[in-house]
């Protein structure tokens, strides 16, 4: 199989998508559309490099700009979960200093990660200090109120 440049430009669209699964931040998803516009356009017949480039980026950018927060919006507002800073979580393995281990909370699998330079037990109770994309940042003391 030869990497044609429209297939070229589906791979990476399809990578990008991947990648925002994982990364979470609402930036790869706008650029991975934008190179499966420009593939669609490249099969349809745009066949001038500078100009491919250049919508991806004017698609990406505009994108990004236009919809990020509303959809990022979107989604804070119909989440029905519910992360609760200073929420408990019995720790079912032990925690190395700044590592992490797989905890089930809210009835879903989450990586919890040790915010302290010290290690935490197997059953000590840890504290929810914050959330970052899908990991929980935990810490055997509760948060002190501000």
């Amino acid at each position: 199989m030869t990497l044609t440049p429209t297939f070229f430009w589906v791979a990476l669209g399809l990578l990008l998508i991947i990648a925002e699964m994982f990364h979470l931040s609402m930036v790869l998803l706008f650029f991975g559309v934008a190179a499966l516009i420009v593939a669609t356009a490249k099969f349809l017949g745009l066949n001038n490099l500078p100009i491919e480039i250049l919508l991806f980026a004017v698609l990406g950018i505009g994108g990004l700009l236009l919809f990020r927060r509303k959809l990022l919006r979107s989604l804070k507002a119909s989440s029905g979960m519910s992360i609760d800073r200073n929420a408990v979580i019995i720790l079912p393995s032990d925690l190395p200093s700044r590592g992490a281990t797989a905890v089930d909370y809210q009835g879903t699998s989450w990586t919890a990660v040790n915010d302290t330079d010290a290690p935490i037990q197997k059953g000590t109770k840890v504290y929810i200090h914050r959330t970052e994309g899908v990991r929980l940042i935990v810490r055997p003391e509760p948060l002190q109120a501000s």
